[in-house]
């Protein structure tokens, strides 16, 4: 399930700067509210240690011409979660961040919450989903051999993953998070294709660089990913199901910070 909050801003602000603070903000938000649920059930969950039981979009809607947030614009955040109690539970919380009227800070930037509405992707066969942003495959650099996550640094653009190991990363990460779920589609490692690389116009290169603060004292840490394209690769309804959970889900890792968050785009003929 998802839940879409519509946003407007009380201010001008940059957006270099709110996406460097956005993704904790955000983190630190919804794990406030699972922590707090007095539900036995989400303490259960939350607890678990099991990754992807939540993510989240990053902003869209109008921006300046030179990037910027405007003030008094419509703006949009999705949240979801493959777990019905973890759901409830942010959906709830959300709900009652709107009907206190209370703006929504990432650092010190406000938003007004104007309205909430819940929906499911509703996925059918061919249609195609697309990361919202960078999908992440691993915090270990050494293990894989890829610039990720690197402190105080710009990103090297060059430092591409080959795309057949990035494959096989995602693939494996993937069916894991369905194992963890208990899905049945954890048993076709087949019927999974390759994820497809998607390239920016400007400079060619599929990889994507957020800039974020995990902690005031730590400094500022560069998150490097790349932005994917694929088909949905099931027909059968009770697949169909399943696969939008892994989508609930969030794909690769760091989905807890808004990495990997997939949508729906089109469906190809």
């Amino acid at each position: 399930m998802r839940l879409v909050m519509e946003l407007e801003a009380t201010g001008n602000f940059s957006r270099p700067e709110f996406e460097r603070k956005y993704r904790t903000a955000m983190h630190g938000l919804c794990h406030t509210f699972l922590s707090a649920s007095i539900f036995p059930a989400v303490q259960s969950i939350h607890e678990s240690g099991i990754p992807g039981l939540f993510c989240f979009s990053g902003l869209s809607g109008k921006f300046g011409n030179g990037g910027e947030i405007l003030a008094d614009q419509k703006y949009k955040i999705s949240v979801s979660s493959p777990s019905g109690p973890l759901f409830f539970t942010l959906a709830t919380n959300f709900k009652r961040l709107f009907l206190s009227k209370q703006p929504i800070g990432f650092g010190d930037m406000q938003f007004k919450l104007t309205g909430l509405h819940e929906f499911k992707p509703a996925l059918a066969e061919k249609d195609v989903i697309v990361s919202d942003g960078p999908v992440i495959l691993t915090k270990n650099l050494a293990e894989r051999k890829q610039f990720v996550l690197s402190k105080g640094t710009e990103a090297n653009k060059n430092n591409i993953i080959d795309p057949k190991l990035f494959s096989s990363i995602f693939k494996s990460n993937l069916l894991k998070k369905a194992k963890q779920l208990g899905l049945s589609i954890a048993d076709k490692p087949d019927v999974i294709p390759d994820p497809e690389l998607v390239y920016h116009k400007d400079d060619h290169s599929p990889v994507l660089t957020v800039r974020m603060q995990i902690k005031p004292e730590t400094g500022d840490y560069f998150v490097v990913g790349n932005k994917i394209r694929m088909n949905v690769p099931f027909r059968e309804a009770q697949e169909l199901v399943e696969f939008e959970k892994l989508m609930d889900c969030g794909f690769g890792v760091m989905n807890g910070y808004g990495f990997g968050f997939m949508k729906k785009v089109f469906k190809r003929s």
